[in-house]
């Protein structure tokens, strides 16, 4: 499919639905799949956009600037059992008596809308499924396509989806129903499990700040399935509710550039404490630190790291001016000077951000507070 059509099909066509952004704080799970989709993209050398909730749970198109192909996911959890055929084709009724789409209806309904810009359509559980195949069942394998179904069960198949859709209804398209390895209830710890391996194998060294990237991927991922708002151009579709492959790198380089964030603490926090810093303050510190130290790795937060600059320079100035002082008066010095200009009133943890800022410009070393520095 040309370009242009793809574009203007994504961005014209009314979304089938906006109850998934509304109640979408449930779904965990769904996000949780949709960051190690994005490993997995992004471990190959092809561009991309991932969408949340624009047309289905999940799409990715094969550009972030020039897509011909969609590819179309719906994340479905069953707390028990597995699936069969006749839940996937069947049609609810909402509170009128009128029919709602089904699971398998709802994905194909891309071939009449989309046409030729389907690459593929993919229905992702974490339950297995008992289909017939000519060979027996499928209930032990976690990937096939509706293409492998036996005849009698791929004519029932056929037979619904013609009845729900019309006969204009493209069933040659590969349809893949596939089983998650990702736990219903532990989804959180394995896709954090996911993106420890995925940095390990991707940067040096062997700790990451896993547990703080996992957050802010995991709530940028919110951030675009609950956006509600319309888009009206491809530009604001791919920022309102896509990530790209730059986005995503830039995640990953700005939370392992240098040295991991708990190192850096602990090297401050034993210059504090040498220094007579009050105990009480300090875990108020820690704390404040802990939640810059997430918040940083967010690239698309144009305030903080605007601040961080300014207070970077600050820093810079302050250790030209104050050559003797110890950290937690050069600390002090940076804080009045930015409260001064308004910028401790949009951070709590704006004395996190100045012993960033101090750790850039200088190697901080466990010194004798009494000491001070000979010229």
């Amino acid at each position: 499919m040309e370009r242009k059509s793809l574009v203007e099909a994504m961005v014209k066509k009314k979304r089938r639905e906006i109850a998934g952004a509304r109640s979408s704080n449930r779904f965990d799970f769904q996000k949780d799949w949709a960051l190690c989709k994005l490993l997995e993209l992004h471990g190959t050398a092809e561009d991309y956009l991932l969408l949340c909730e624009h047309h289905d749970d999940i799409v990715v198109l094969d550009s972030s600037s020039y897509p011909t192909k969609a590819s179309f996911f719906q994340i479905k959890s069953k707390q028990s059992g597995y699936w069969t055929l006749t839940p996937l084709i069947h049609r609810k009724k909402d509170s009128q008596g009128k029919h709602l789409s089904s699971i398998l209806g709802n994905l194909f309904d891309h071939t009449l809308t989309f046409k030729d810009g389907v690459d593929n359509l993919n229905l992702v559980s974490n339950a297995y499924f008992k289909l017939k195949t000519e060979e027996g069942d499928t209930l032990s394998l976690t990937e096939f396509t509706t293409l492998a179904l036996s005849a009698g069960e791929h004519q029932k198949l056929v037979d619904g989806l013609t009845k729900e859709l019309g006969p204009e209804i493209d069933m040659t398209i590969e349809c893949r129903l596939s089983v998650t390895p990702l736990s219903l209830l532990e989804s959180g710890i394995h896709a954090k499990g996911r993106l420890e391996d995925f940095l390990c194998r991707s940067y040096e060294g062997d700790r990451h700040p896993t547990s703080a990237l996992y957050k802010t991927l995991f709530d940028e991922i919110r951030r675009l399935t609950n956006y509600e708002g319309d888009c009206s151009t491809f530009e604001v579709l791919s920022e309102k509710r896509g990530i790209c492959r730059e986005q995503f790198e830039s995640f990953l380089q700005c939370a392992n550039a240098g040295q991991s964030p708990g190192d850096i603490w602990l090297k401050i926090e034993q210059q504090l404490r040498a220094e007579g810093f009050p105990f009480a303050q300090l875990r108020v510190l820690e704390q404040e630190w802990r939640q810059y130290e997430i918040e940083r790795f967010d690239p698309t937060n144009e305030s903080l790291h605007r601040s961080r600059r300014e207070i970077e320079k600050m820093c810079s100035e302050a250790l030209e001016t104050h050559e003797s002082s110890t950290l937690s008066d050069l600390t002090q010095v940076v804080t009045d000077r930015a409260t001064s200009q308004g910028i401790a009133t949009k951070f709590k943890y704006l004395r996190a951000m100045i012993l960033w800022g101090f750790n850039e410009k200088t190697t901080i070393q466990k010194t004798d507070p009494k000491s001070t520095k000979e010229k």
